[in-house]
């Protein structure tokens, strides 16, 4: 079972996919966020392509558990995907990936630029990761 990971942001969206298996997720990038109508069709594309069956979307939530704008942005972007490709989304709760994300970048020595185009991936990569290891168990 494929499944592919995104950590929603207003400008770019990072993306992670699950080994077959769905026990490894694996950075793959990012989709700009806009146009809207070009981003779901790449959404669809590359679920099509890798044969995904389910759906994740990083939820982010304020440090006190309420949800706000940016959720609310990341739940109708799950309903657009909904649409448009008739397959499962789930949220998680994404606190605080991005600040993982970064200090594993730091640790890795990369520089900044470089971190610019990786980070939203690598934040993907620990939201699918999390959603992978809860259905583990």
């Amino acid at each position: 079972m494929r499944i592919i990971g995104f950590d929603y942001g207003s400008v770019r969206i990072g993306v992670a996919i699950s080994d077959s298996s769905a026990i490894i997720a694996l950075p793959k990038g990012y989709i700009n966020a806009e146009p809207r109508k070009t981003c779901i069709e790449n959404i669809k594309e590359l679920c099509s392509e890798t044969g995904t069956e389910q759906i994740v979307v990083g939820l982010p939530k304020h440090m006190n558990g309420d949800e706000g704008e940016s959720a609310k942005a990341a739940r109708i972007f799950g309903a657009a995907i909904v649409e448009a490709t008739n397959l499962p989304v789930d949220f998680l709760d994404e606190r605080l990936t991005t600040v993982s994300a970064n200090k594993i970048l730091t640790e890795g020595n990369m520089k900044a630029p470089a971190k610019k185009e990786k980070i939203d991936s690598i934040a993907a990569a620990i939201i699918l990761q999390n959603y992978l290891d809860m259905k583990s168990l």
